[in-house]
């Protein structure tokens, strides 16, 4: 059961039954390459992003690289609200980048439900869970 004894914690995951699963693999340097695809397809993804109102309202157009492959977690985002997988009933799965909390993280999967902040607040359209937005921040 994963104990929610940090602050980090609390902030990014659910009160509730989440696990800490063990990875039980002895390459933890390529555990990730059994998930990912192993043929992939590029292509260059762009977007206007648009915002604010009157004189403040700003464009920026975004480009991207993105694997074609990875369409179905994207389309899984979209579906349920951030989770990388809609088959854990309402649960995420995570296999790195963890908040502090975690005792030997390179050896844990964390099964939870992440604490998402909500846009805009009182209608919400969009959820992006909290560990996302984290990532998305320290990411080059």
């Amino acid at each position: 059961q994963l104990v929610r004894e940090t602050p980090e914690l609390r902030f990014f995951f659910a009160d509730d039954d989440g696990l800490i699963v063990d990875k039980n693999t002895s390459d933890l340097d390529s555990f990730h390459k059994t998930l990912l695809p192993k043929n992939v397809s590029i292509n260059v993804v762009y977007c206007d992003w648009f915002g604010g109102q009157g004189a403040h309202r700003v464009f920026s157009p975004v480009s991207f690289t993105a694997i074609s492959e990875l369409k179905r977690l994207i389309q899984v985002k979209g579906r349920t609200g951030g989770s990388n997988t809609d088959a854990l009933d309402g649960f995420n799965c995570h296999i790195s980048g963890f908040p502090k909390g975690i005792s030997q993280p390179r050896q844990k999967i964390l099964v939870v439900r992440d604490n998402v902040l909500n846009l805009p607040t009182d209608t919400p359209i969009l959820r992006i869970p909290r560990l996302d937005l984290k990532h998305g921040q320290l990411s080059d």
